[in-house]
């Protein structure tokens, strides 16, 4: 769903001299004139200050790989990554490639900020649709109000499912729909995945909760991803739950799942960071290019809304998308979105917005 563009479209005239508003720093050249290849937004921005800045690529043979610079090693407890696991998830993220398989050399310039350029809106909050595709919820970052009764739809008929009662998001329903159909087409049979578990409320949470005896493995409630109807538990037929992250089944659905913006939510790899074991079974939809990202460098979410926060956005092009996806903190109630794109927002759950653009 696009959000609803600002009609008034009141343009901001702010001089370069105003260093201490970063937000308009990382957007000052986003909306530039990008004269075919993408370029790249505030991933480096964050790492040279805080006066209004251009970045122009050049092309050059190898891709750059710098690391996020400076990032402080407890920053993650702002995101409510176990105290005791941050630095191991802080290092994590140092090691993810600022432009992944980006042939560029980036180079730093003044230039105006957006509303020189006639190339952003500004958007009023209350004006905007909070998809809430990338809302962060964990074990200490609660869900900040109750799902979008309108989107939480059955997910039978349609979708292969272990009772007829399961709801999912419609968004979600929409890629497991595409995931199950690819599973087919590679002929794996029209029956061999369904989903076991989707929507929860507030009740069946804690019902759940308070009868399971290994709690690394569920979520209290109001701390659950199944509350916002975006996350679903996918099972194969004939293959039990202690045997899906072995199984071949299991291992199609970790490698295939992203590609519908799915992503594997837990893993053991990430239960220092997540504070959840793995399960093979959990997805969670957000979308892409987000999950294309994650599973490119091997993060999970917390990772991945970290790693925006510290480098402001990226830009990609997949599948012939051009994407651009910004990370804002409203000033004044307002954010600011590309003028000739389409978009989508979504509120972090950490007071921030997260803008996917694309075209």
């Amino acid at each position: 769903m696009v959000s609803r563009k600002n009609r008034s479209k009141k343009y901001v005239t702010i001089t370069l001299g105003i260093v201490n508003i970063l937000l308009l720093a990382r957007l000052a050249t986003l909306f530039a004139p990008l004269s075919g290849a993408f370029t790249d937004v505030a991933s480096r921005i964050a790492q040279t200050g805080r006066a209004a800045l251009a970045i122009t690529a050049s092309a050059a043979p190898t891709a750059s790989t710098a690391p996020i610079a400076n990032v402080d090693q407890n920053a993650l407890s702002d995101l409510s990554v176990p105290a005791a696991h941050a630095d191991q998830a802080a290092q994590t993220v140092l090691s993810v490639p600022i432009e992944p398989n980006t042939p560029a050399i980036y180079t730093i310039q003044p230039a105006p900020f957006p509303g020189d350029t006639g190339f952003a809106t500004q958007i009023n909050i209350a004006d905007i649709y909070d998809t809430r595709f990338l809302e962060l919820v964990n074990h200490e970052r609660p869900v900040n109000r109750e799902a979008d009764a309108a989107m939480i739809v059955p997910a039978w008929p349609g979708v292969a499912v272990s009772h007829t009662e399961i709801s999912i998001h419609a968004q979600a329903r929409e890629a497991v729909i595409e995931l199950f159909a690819a599973a087919r087409a590679g002929d794996r049979g029209a029956g061999d995945y369904y989903i076991s578990s989707g929507y929860r409320d507030y009740e069946k949470q804690s019902q759940i909760y308070d009868e399971i005896d290994d709690k690394s493995y569920a979520q209290p409630p109001n701390h659950s991803e199944h509350q916002t109807g975006l996350a679903v538990d996918i099972m194969a037929a004939g293959v039990p739950q202690s045997d899906m992250a072995a199984s071949q089944e299991g291992r199609w659905l970790a490698g295939n799942a992203w590609k519908y913006g799915l992503l594997l939510r837990y893993t053991d790899d990430k239960q220092g960071v997540t504070g959840i074991a793995g399960e093979p079974w959990h997805f969670r939809y957000i979308g892409q290019p987000h999950a294309w990202y994650c599973r490119q460098n091997d993060l999970c979410f917390e990772e991945y809304i970290y790693f925006l926060k510290e480098s402001g956005g990226y830009a990609e092009t997949l599948d012939g998308v051009e994407y651009l996806v910004l990370y804002q903190q409203p000033e004044n109630s307002t954010l600011y979105v590309p003028e000739n794109m389409e978009y989508t927002i979504s509120g972090d759950n950490t007071g921030a917005y997260i803008i996917t653009a694309w075209r």
